[in-house]
């Protein structure tokens, strides 16, 4: 498959791990919270500001860290709300919002 470079090097550099069976489902779309995870290992995050957002407990126990770090990091930040929506789908901007803000903090170059 086309991706497979890019699979092998995510896994290889602990960016992306799969899933718990040892599936990685490329097919598969993936939501805020996973999200969070990648960015936070992808460019090795750190921090919380302690703030919580206001569907903190919809967040799932494996993902607040990362969800979190991000969030302090200035990556990924709640909805109008406040809210993370940690289960809902990420939308093309969204990600295209995540490597603007990437960039404009250093952390792409």
């Amino acid at each position: 498959q086309w991706y497979a470079g890019a699979i092998t090097y995510c896994f290889d550099n602990d960016i992306i791990s799969g899933y718990d069976d040892g599936t990685f489902q490329p097919e598969k779309t993936i939501n805020r919270q996973e999200a969070a995870s990648i960015l936070k290992n992808a460019f090795n995050l750190t921090g919380n500001s302690g703030e919580k957002f206001p569907d903190d407990s919809a967040i799932a126990g494996w993902a607040k860290e990362n969800v979190y770090a991000v969030k302090h990091s200035g990556l990924m930040k709640g909805d109008a709300d406040g809210n993370f929506r940690p289960t809902d789908y990420i939308k093309r901007a969204e990600s295209a919002s995540i490597m603007m803000n990437a960039f404009n903090k250093g952390y792409l170059k």
